[in-house]
């Protein structure tokens, strides 16, 4: 059984799903986003939020898996997941982070993108979230007694088209700042000193300036075996 945490809209079960038919999948997020009638037979999802607990007994699935989350939680809400995480983890099985690290400081950034992720950054801050989190992340994993020493895969990727088909994916993760929270939307209109209208324009104008200047950005993916 496999168990995506924050899962949004589903794109990696509503995949994974697909190719492995005999498998179990499970989602949760705190926003209800993902699909709600078309969806495989053996993919379900809960309402809940990760920062109360997972809502599953100890021991549960094989695979647990966190993605693009980290530059906006706390380190302590790191710590708390990564508990969490193993707990529901049977012995043998794993966890797994896949993330970018993204700052308007990156190789390539333009001006309108750049002014997004700056953005971002204080709206990140602001809530006491580090956007710098994961790269600390296999050090905190290494200190954690119930799991193996970590497996980190590093590579950096230009995003967009340019990029290949990873960079589309990677682009589609960026996808998120057209669909945030309105909450998130007031604070970074707030930082940044701009209207909505302003925000969404920035947004639109920030995605076609991409294919231009070639942005780079790190993906990380990092794993570990229960004990």
């Amino acid at each position: 059984m496999v168990l995506d945490i924050g899962c949004g809209p589903s794109t990696f079960l509503l995949e994974v799903a697909g190719q492995y038919p005999n498998s179990k999948f499970f989602g949760i997020d705190i926003e209800p986003v993902f699909p709600q009638e078309i969806k495989p037979s053996n993919l379900e999802f809960k309402l809940a939020d990760m920062f109360q607990g997972l809502p599953f007994p100890d021991n549960t699935f094989d695979l647990v898996h966190l993605e693009t989350i980290l530059f906006s939680i706390t380190p302590a809400q790191l710590d708390f997941i990564i508990n969490e995480m193993v707990r529901v983890t049977k012995p043998s099985g794993y966890i797994e982070f896949v993330e970018t690290h993204m700052t308007c400081r990156n190789k390539g950034v333009g001006e309108n993108f750049g002014l997004l992720l700056s953005g971002f950054e204080l709206v990140a801050n602001s809530y006491g979230a580090d956007p710098d989190l994961v790269l600390t992340l296999p050090q905190l994993l290494i200190k954690n007694p119930n799991i193996e020493d970590p497996n980190v895969i590093f590579k950096e990727l230009v995003l967009g088209r340019n990029g290949g088909k990873l960079g589309v994916i990677i682009q589609d993760v960026f996808n998120w700042f057209n669909n945030s929270s309105e909450s998130f939307v007031n604070d970074a209109c707030k930082q940044l000193k701009i209207t909505k209208e302003q925000y969404f324009q920035l947004v639109k104008d920030a995605f076609k300036e991409i294919d231009s200047t070639f942005p780079e950005t790190d993906f990380i993916r990092i794993y570990a075996q229960k004990k």
